[in-house]
C-alpha cells in the first residue's frame, strides 16, 4: 500500500482563510476598543457619582455642626440668663 500525503490547502483556500482570520481580529480589536470606551464611560459615571456622595456627605456634616453650634449657643445663652438671674439674686439678698 502506498502511503498517501495529506492534502496541502490551495493558495486560495489559505488566502481566504488569513483574510477570514485577520476580518476576525479586526472584529476583536473593534469590540475591545468599544469596551474600553464603554469602561472609560462608566468609570467616569461611577467617578461623578462619587463625587456627589462626597459632597452630600460634607453637606450633612455641615447641617450637623450647625446643629450642634445652635444647641450649643442655646444653652450657653440660658447659662448665662441663669448666671445673671442668680448674680440678681445674690445682689438683692445682699441689699436686704
Amino acid at each position: 500500500m502506498a502511503e498517501t500525503k495529506p492534502k496541502l490547502p490551495t493558495t486560495g483556500c489559505t488566502e481566504k482563510l488569513l483574510n477570514e482570520y485577520l476580518a476576525e481580529k479586526e472584529n476583536l480589536e473593534q469590540i475591545l476598543s468599544k469596551i474600553g470606551e464603554e469602561k472609560h464611560k462608566a468609570l467616569q459615571r461611577m467617578e461623578a457619582v462619587q463625587r456627589k456622595l462626597w459632597l452630600h456627605k460634607l453637606e450633612l456634616q455641615r447641617r450637623n455642626y450647625e446643629r450642634s453650634l445652635e444647641e450649643v449657643t442655646s444653652i450657653k445663652k440660658l447659662i448665662e440668663d441663669l448666671t445673671r438671674q442668680i448674680e440678681s439674686e445674690q445682689r438683692a439678698s445682699k441689699d436686704e
